[in-house]
């Protein structure tokens, strides 16, 4: 994966786990990037809290995004996630994108479309399907999948997400059949 993919997947993503928050939307049950969580963290881990919140943030959203696709029997899926987990995984490597992750709250879906128009213009301009039932978005075969490269795939889930509801995510995902194209 090159530079400049991953540090727009991984932008993307950590909008997304921002944004998921239980102080912003509400999807997984962290709050790592909150004032509070930051201040918590702070105490514990003085050298770095930015960092240890953004790696838990990060893996209590994995898990979510996990937990909702296992639920549902879907296996083998690729989410945004996945594709900034080579750079949030490591801390040497998650510190560089410290710095960008978002202080204060995404308490709307609105928000959240005006913060994703800033990284990837293209996202607001996707018209998506309707998740199922248990909250899942199937892109694998969605027309807008033919976005060019990587960059336009993850563009492309990050435009999923706009699905969500306060409380209620949507996880966009591609199924494991598709991936070679990725």
């Amino acid at each position: 994966m090159s530079a400049s993919l991953a540090k727009h997947s991984v932008s993307l993503a950590l909008l997304i786990i921002r944004a998921g928050e239980r102080d912003s939307l509400k999807w997984w049950d962290d709050e790592s990037l909150s004032e509070a969580g930051l201040f918590a963290l702070s105490r514990v881990l003085p050298r770095n809290p930015r960092a240890a919140a953004v790696r838990l943030a990060y893996l209590a959203a994995r898990e979510r995004h996990r937990g909702m696709l296992a639920s549902a029997g879907v296996q083998g899926a690729t989410t945004l996630l996945d594709f900034a987990e080579p750079a949030l995984a490591t801390p040497l490597e998650s510190a560089s994108f410290v710095m960008a992750v978002r202080d204060e709250p995404i308490t709307s879906v609105g928000q959240l479309r005006i913060h994703l128009h800033e990284l990837a213009s293209e996202v607001t301009t996707i018209e998506m399907p309707a998740p199922s039932g248990e909250g899942l978005l199937d892109l694998s075969d969605f027309p807008g999948r033919a976005a060019p490269g990587l960059e336009g795939r993850a563009a492309l889930l990050a435009a999923g997400y706009l699905q969500g509801q306060v409380g209620k995510p949507v996880i966009p995902y591609l199924r494991a059949s598709t991936r070679g194209g990725l």
